[in-house]
């Protein structure tokens, strides 16, 4: 889960960066379009915590986590419902990325043999 968490670090950075380069080429400039950037901006901010929230060893770590890939698509479903400005990449990370990991996040786990001693 440490890879996972890393990459969601990584990739959140990656999404603020991309819709900062995104707001600065200047767009339609409608109030719609900023909006959608702010709200991309937001999904990135929470996908990067978390991803700092996962590398956490507590469980409530895990909790934190789990609300904040929530918010994360919520934000980006907003973002693209409000002006169409991701790409089909960006979209496909956005969304199938914390998708994927509640769905990790939720798989209930066997017990190791070695550490059923």
């Amino acid at each position: 889960m440490k890879l996972a968490a890393i990459l969601t670090v990584l990739i959140g950075l990656l999404g603020v960066v991309n819709t900062v380069v995104e707001w600065s080429a200047g767009g339609s400039g409608s109030t719609a379009h900023v909006l959608a950037l702010v709200l991309a901006v937001g999904a990135g901010v929470l996908l990067f915590v978390a991803g700092a929230a996962l590398l956490r060893p507590a469980p409530r770590g895990v909790q934190e986590g789990r609300l904040a890939l929530l918010g994360s698509v919520v934000l980006i479903v907003a973002s693209r419902l409000l002006h169409p400005w991701m790409g089909i990449f960006a979209q496909l990370i956005g969304i199938g990325m914390p998708v994927v990991l509640l769905i990790a996040l939720y798989w209930p786990r066997r017990a190791s043999p070695a550490g059923a001693a």
